[in-house]
C-alpha cells in the first residue's frame, strides 16, 4: 500500500511530472517490492516552501507510508528518491527530507484498497 506524498517548489510540466511519477513508482517497486498497481505517488508542484530560509532555491519533502520498511529499505529508497528529484527537478540532495511513516498492524483497518481494509488483505505482515 505505499502512499509518496512528493512535494517540491518548482513547476512540473505534464510531460516531467508524467516521467516522474513512473520513475518514483518504479524505484518503490525495484527496492521495496511492492507490486507496481499498488504504489500511488502524489506530486504537489509549486508549493511554498521554504529549506534552510530560502524559499527560491529548489527544495522538496517527501513523506512515504507503507505497511513495512526497515533501515535497509529506507536508506536504498532514499537515495532512490534523491536521485529522482535532482534529475527531474534539480533539487539538490541536501535541500530535501525524506520522512517513512510505517503503518503499525493495529491501525491496518485505518487504511482501504479494492473495497477491503489492509487488516483485511494482508493480515499477518511485519516489517521486512
Amino acid at each position: 500500500m505505499p502512499h509518496v506524498n512528493v512535494r517540491i517548489n518548482r513547476g512540473a510540466t505534464p510531460k516531467v511530472a508524467s516521467a516522474f511519477l513512473a520513475a518514483l513508482t518504479n524505484a518503490v517497486h525495484e527496492e521495496k517490492g511492492d507490486a507496481v498497481a499498488m504504489i500511488c505517488v502524489t506530486l504537489q508542484a509549486d508549493e511554498v516552501l521554504s529549506f534552510g530560509n530560502d524559499a527560491e532555491a529548489p527544495c522538496a519533502v517527501v513523506d512515504m507510508t507503507a505497511t513495512a520498511f526497515n533501515a535497509d529499505i529506507t536508506a536504498r529508497l532514499t537515495r532512490r528518491f534523491t536521485e529522482v528529484l535532482g534529475d527531474a527537478f534539480g533539487i539538490p540532495a541536501e535541500r530535501m527530507y525524506v520522512f517513512f511513516r510505517e503503518m503499525p498492524p493495529e491501525l491496518r483497518h485505518m487504511v482501504g484498497w479494492n473495497g477491503r481494509t489492509f487488516l483485511e488483505l494482508r493480515p499477518n505482515i511485519h516489517a521486512v
